[in-house]
């Protein structure tokens, strides 16, 4: 045989060799890491009701006073459209017939702390559905020589504007 083919010969060999010894260092190494597990996959929906009032209002402010009502009103109707509860929602949209009714019921449903129902004595809600639209007033505050407003959509405004009444303009619920 000839240098040269059994040059190649040897060298065939060696690739064999070593891609042998290559796939047994990997699966070495592989089998020697260590297996981090898993990351825990969250519930896709959230519990309800739920399980605890949330934080309470800090600022007494009227504008932190409306705005804590209205994210806990709109929470509580988002969750009724969601998991299918009627009696969850804005005033008309679970029958509340006076303010103290609806604060009751975003605190039993824990919407709001028990703890915070003090600081929403002087508020007045409008009795408002799902339908309205988003630029109704949907609560409203005096403190001082003021009235502060929040309207549906979150927006806190000092004065309503002076327009045209909506379709439908809202009742405010008694006390």
């Amino acid at each position: 045989m000839s240098a040269p083919k059994i040059l190649i010969g040897m060298l065939g060999k060696w690739k064999i060799a070593r891609t042998s010894l290559l796939a047994t260092a990997i699966a070495f190494i592989s089998a020697c890491e260590e297996k981090q597990p898993a990351p825990a996959i969250p519930s896709p929906t959230p519990s309800f009701p739920r399980e605890a009032p949330p934080e309470r209002v800090s600022k007494k402010s009227p504008e932190a006073i409306l705005q804590t009502l209205h994210r806990a009103s709109q929470e509580m109707a988002l969750d009724g459209f969601q998991f299918d509860k009627p009696q969850l929602g804005w005033p008309v949209d679970c029958r509340s017939t006076t303010t103290s009714d609806y604060l009751r019921l975003l605190m039993e449903n824990g919407y709001l702390g028990a703890d915070d129902l003090t600081l929403f004595s002087e508020v007045e809600i409008a009795n408002l559905s799902d339908a309205d639209p988003a630029e109704s007033p949907f609560a409203k505050i005096h403190q001082g020589k003021k009235n502060f407003f929040i309207r549906k959509d979150g927006a806190v405004v000092s004065e309503l504007p002076q327009t045209a009444p909506s379709p439908r303009d809202p009742a405010w619920l008694p006390r």
